[in-house]
């Protein structure tokens, strides 16, 4: 007999997934749009994770066993998420979520760069074929040169150049935490 795949459980769990996610970004927003700071957002969404994942460590009966390495690691993991965190809501703070995600998903491309620079490992031929077409649909959507705006590069750049700077240091941050 061949072996099943997820079937619609688990295309619709991946779904809910992305919804959360994507939803989650999208409450900050509004919250920061009625006066929510970033360090206030950052704060109940990781105090919620925290609860949330501890829940299910519990529910699931999780043995917490931590070796001296993962004790060592796991603090500096979690000041660069925390970090990370903020960096990101600062950038959905000051750009359409869409766009402060879209330059915060360049991740894979920070985790690659990291893992360079740390390990010496070189990305595999597809990453690196898929690296300028990323790049470039970036440029696109930010419309760094500021011609679909009408604001030219410099106009472009005073209006999104702290929340992608932020949304950038968010992913080399993530991308780090990855590694």
């Amino acid at each position: 007999m061949a072996p099943r795949g997820p079937g619609w459980a688990g295309f619709l769990a991946l779904l809910l997934i992305a919804l959360l996610m994507a939803s989650n970004h999208v409450a900050a927003r509004l919250a920061f749009d009625h006066g929510v700071t970033v360090a206030t957002a950052v704060a109940f969404r990781s105090t919620g994770t925290a609860l949330a994942v501890g829940a299910l460590l519990i529910l699931q009966r999780v043995p917490v066993a931590l070796t001296a390495r993962e004790r060592r690691a796991l603090p500096a993991i979690g000041v660069l998420i925390g970090v990370q965190s903020l960096c990101l809501y600062a950038a959905v703070a000051r750009l359409p979520v869409v766009l402060a995600l879209l330059v915060f998903n360049a991740f894979p491309l920070m985790t690659a760069l990291w893992a360079r620079l740390l390990y010496g490992h070189r990305p595999e031929r597809t990453v690196l074929l898929a690296m300028p077409i990323i790049l470039l649909g970036l440029v696109l959507a930010l419309d760094v040169l500021g011609a679909a705006s009408g604001l030219g590069a410099a106009g472009q750049w005073r209006a999104i150049g702290a929340g992608v700077g932020f949304a950038l240091v968010a992913a080399a941050l993530f991308g780090l935490a990855w590694c």
